[in-house]
């Protein structure tokens, strides 16, 4: 999802999307451990990565660029302020190319390298993170079925993803196609937080089409909201299944505080089962992110 970076020394390090300016925020630089900038190795995607490594977070931020020379030169940024902010002389950013770029610059500049030759890797600032993901899909890969619910921006489909060759049951949440920029803007943010997660027991995000009309593409749960499903299976649900779901949605919260995220809206409507053994939370579309310094208040 394409997003504008924003940094300076009261905005932290930040973002906006092109649909509106509104800033939110990804992290103090207070808080940053470590930098790194690398390209991938995918054949369809060359892009150039930026990698934080935030305290108190579960996984590390990755920021996709163009180029190279566009990650090296935001990680230059965001390590001179960490510096000054810090007070301290000493980078944080460390550099590492895949595999693949080191060959071809190694073509470019002639150099011959034998069947004997060892390359020894810097390892330190290696986050060991799976490859970012790019959730843009074509809409001829989604084909919408029957509605199964209605949401604020309008309604949710059952339907199908064609990825790899597999057909992927999916929900696709839609926004009404006469929407103002302003409405889509909102409505996409819940796709924007939920790609930063990955638990078992949180719906995940396929993919997005953000091209009007924009669709929101996520796992499917098939056996509906839990509110409903604890209604129509009260006679057959033990204790020990009910403290099961509990236990599911407990990990899940603990999970979102892990990487400072509140939900803002639990309730049964927002939790879906997937199956008689595994529920998983949804709706993240109140979510928000809160800084180490500041705190939440219910309201």
């Amino acid at each position: 999802i394409p997003v504008e970076i924003v940094i300076g020394p009261d905005l932290g390090i930040s973002y906006m999307t092109p649909r509106a300016p509104v800033l939110t925020k990804i992290a103090e630089f207070s808080s940053v451990l470590g930098l790194q900038t690398l390209v991938s190795d995918c054949d369809t995607h060359r892009k150039a990565m930026l990698q934080l490594r935030v305290a108190g977070a579960a996984e590390t931020l990755t920021i996709t660029c163009p180029t190279l020379a566009e990650a090296e030169s935001l990680a230059d940024l965001i390590d001179g302020y960490c510096r000054l902010n810090n007070n301290n002389n000493t980078s944080l950013w460390s550099r590492k190319e895949s595999a693949r770029h080191r060959r071809e610059e190694n073509d470019r500049n002639g150099t011959i390298l034998s069947e004997d030759y060892a390359e020894i890797v810097d390892e330190e600032g290696d986050y060991s993170t799976p490859a970012t993901r790019d959730y843009e899909l074509n809409r001829s890969q989604v084909e919408l079925a029957e509605i199964i619910g209605e949401g604020q921006f309008g309604d949710v489909h059952k339907g199908t993803c064609r990825v790899r060759d597999n057909s992927v049951p999916v929900a696709v949440k839609t926004c009404k196609a006469d929407a103002d920029m302003a409405t889509a803007e909102k409505f996409l943010e819940e796709a924007y937080i939920m790609q930063q997660f990955e638990h078992p027991h949180i719906i995940k995000l396929i993919g997005v089409c953000s091209d009007s009309p924009i669709w929101i593409v996520m796992e499917l749960a098939k056996l509906g909201e839990l509110r409903a499903y604890l209604k129509s299976n009260q006679p057959r649900l033990d204790l020990a299944t009910l403290i099961l779901y509990t236990s599911q949605l407990s990990k899940a919260l603990s999970y979102l505080e892990s990487k400072k995220f509140v939900h803002r809206d639990i309730a049964a409507r927002n939790v879906l089962v997937s199956s008689h053994t595994c529920v998983k939370l949804a709706d993240f579309g109140l979510s928000r992110w809160v800084e180490d310094q500041s705190f939440y208040q219910a309201s």
